[in-house]
């Protein structure tokens, strides 16, 4: 492997979105912000858009995705997910990415698809990038958004999220805190 992959590799592992940097007292410490009517009309006009985006990635994980783990599955029941049997692990290079051009222009805006960002769950469809170490906790992070998912429904779960991805940086995000603060201890 060339020294610039490696390098590249070593950059988009340091300040990816699924590196923390903060300590659990510091995540969990968030600041409650009111979002702006602009972001939730935003969010409202993309919804539809984004939900048959996250549909038609889970769909294909489901099909073509792994079954958990035991290890993976026990630590799903032991959040509380309903359902672990449905859930599969897809792993692919690049994380799927929307065709409709207005969601992809929000999609980039907010960092979904960038090198940095190591994983992304769409309902019970879990994509994690190849190439990024840490896999499992990766998976474990992902695996709470999928009992977030399941208890808020995915829909009202797509809009909670883009709405926060719109009004926090990414780490200050309630639904990530969450999942920052049940992974804790994990490496990413």
């Amino acid at each position: 492997m060339k020294i610039q992959h490696i390098i590249l590799i070593f950059l988009a592992i340091s300040i990816s979105g699924c590196v923390s940097f903060k300590s659990k007292s510091e995540v969990a410490s968030v600041t409650h912000l009111e979002p702006s009517t602009e972001t939730i009309r935003k969010v409202d006009t993309i919804l539809y858009k984004a939900m048959m985006f996250q549909k038609s990635s889970e769909k294909i994980a489901l099909s073509e995705g792994r079954e958990l783990t035991k290890d993976e599955a026990r630590y799903a029941v032991e959040l509380g997910i309903k359902h672990p049997e449905k859930i599969r692990i897809q792993y692919q290079w690049s994380l799927p990415k929307p065709h409709d051009k207005e969601l992809l222009i929000e999609f980039n805006k907010l960092g979904f698809g960038s090198l940095f960002e190591g994983g992304r769950t769409s309902g019970y469809g879990i994509y994690v990038k190849s190439y990024f170490p840490y896999k499992s906790s990766i998976i474990r992070h992902e695996l709470v958004h999928v009992k977030q998912a399941e208890s808020m429904g995915l829909m009202p779960f797509t809009r909670q999220y883009l709405i926060e991805a719109m009004t926090y940086d990414y780490f200050d995000m309630p639904l990530e805190a969450e999942a920052f603060n049940k992974t804790e201890g994990d490496k990413f």
